[in-house]
């Protein structure tokens, strides 16, 4: 639909027909549907964010925010079973037996640092 609009205003001034006046007529138009579209987008973001407002409520929709909630619980005790069954698998046990020893020695120096800066 834009194309075909944007098609035919640049073929109206390719041509030279269009008088001043249908030219002004037509920035009206589009200047409205420009405000028109801002408008329809700001009522949509809205409308889109309103579902986590706690003022829109009712027992129906505070019924199907606790679903969500323990859906979204669900989701997160998944994938930290997941996680925990990768670290399992043979080819990551190693990586995480570095990752381990890694924060081990991090510890110690987090220690040998605290230790040089308590001595000055």
């Amino acid at each position: 639909m834009r194309l075909i609009l944007v098609a035919s205003v640049c073929a109206g001034l390719c041509f030279g027909g269009a008088s001043a006046r249908a030219d002004d007529d037509l920035n009206d138009l589009m200047a409205l549907r420009t405000k028109v579209m801002l408008e329809a987008h700001h009522l949509l973001t809205e409308i889109r964010q309103a579902w986590a407002d706690p003022a829109c409520t009712s027992p129906e929709i505070e019924a199907l925010r606790e679903k969500l909630q323990a859906l979204q619980n669900a989701v997160v005790q998944t994938q930290a079973e997941i996680r925990a069954k990768v670290e399992e698998l043979p080819e990551v046990k190693p990586k995480v037996q570095k990752m381990e020893e890694a924060n081990q020695k991090i510890e110690e120096l987090d220690q040998k640092i605290e230790a040089k800066l308590g001595a000055n």
